[in-house]
């Protein structure tokens, strides 16, 4: 299997960086300015109190909760449900086939709770929760292809 390198940018934070490669487990971080050169396969939070990384590898789309491998996107759909209310949570599902690839809950965060009352321009909710993006991605598959590809 080749293997690639490039930088993965925090979703939350804009300067925080992390470099992939060049195997796909392999993670450190490193500075903004050090990554001149190289490309951006995708992006990493934290959901629910684990990692989380959202990104490309050898054109395939990947996401990692934790210390759980690679998960393969291809043929996945993912859903993302958030209740109401002051302990509001989202429930994000990934399935392929129609059996549960993984499942996860956790708070509704208040950058999506208070979206209404957000004054910053052209942001969307997906803006402040990447699982969010992530099913967003999966129900458009032209989106799909394009996202983290090398000439994105």
């Amino acid at each position: 299997m080749q293997s690639s390198s490039g930088y993965l940018r925090s979703h939350d934070r804009y300067n925080d960086r992390l470099r992939i490669g060049p195997e796909e487990t392999t993670l450190a971080p490193i500075h903004a300015e050090a990554c001149a050169g190289l490309p951006l396969l995708g992006l990493y939070t934290a959901a629910g109190g684990e990692r989380l990384l959202f990104y490309r590898w050898e054109g395939e789309l990947r996401l990692r909760f934790g210390d759980l491998g690679p998960i393969a996107l291809t043929e996945c759909e993912a859903a993302w449900e958030a209740s109401a209310g002051e302990s509001a949570e989202v429930q994000f599902r990934l399935t392929r086939g129609g059996a549960a690839v993984i499942e996860r809950r956790y708070p509704l965060p208040e950058s999506i709770r208070d979206f209404a009352d957000d004054p910053t321009p052209f942001a969307e909710p997906e803006d402040f929760d990447l699982l969010l993006l992530v099913a967003n991605v999966l129900t458009d598959p032209e989106r799909a292809s394009r996202i983290f590809a090398p000439e994105w």
